[in-house]
């Protein structure tokens, strides 16, 4: 077999499997379906720490977790979910939400979609814990 037609085979393959998945549905970010959803992806990453409030993002694809003790963030990541405590640094303000800043090379900032709305009510819950 000739190196172009290996090459073609090759594309071909991976063009058809990624076209697949794409009319299956599963190309389509995830979004958490509900409150519940949120809290169990808190629960699998920060067990140790119960969640006494939850406040869903407008895209459905984070939380503001309220703790005890602080704040905690829970967000989609490709297929699966990452939950961070949120830092003592106010988010600052983007032209579609805030941006999160998490002194971690693994997960550096977060950009959470919120209409005007929630933007201001996000930054009212955090405000008491910065001032």
């Amino acid at each position: 077999m000739s190196l172009q037609v290996l090459l073609l085979l090759v594309v071909g393959g991976i063009a058809g499997i990624a076209i697949l998945l794409h009319i299956m549905g599963l190309t389509a970010p995830r979004r958490f379906k509900d409150g519940s959803d949120a809290l169990a992806a808190w629960a699998r990453e920060v067990p140790e720490q119960v969640p006494s409030e939850l406040h869903l993002s407008s895209d459905n694809r984070a939380a503001l977790i309220l703790l005890d003790n602080g704040f905690g963030i829970v967000w989609c990541h490709g297929d699966d979910t990452v939950a961070r405590h949120i830092p003592v640094l106010q988010p600052q303000k983007t032209k579609r939400g805030l941006r999160f800043s998490f002194p971690d090379f693994g997960a550096s900032a977060l950009d959470v979609h919120l209409d005007a709305p929630e933007q201001a009510r996000w930054l009212q819950m955090l405000r008491p814990q910065n001032d």
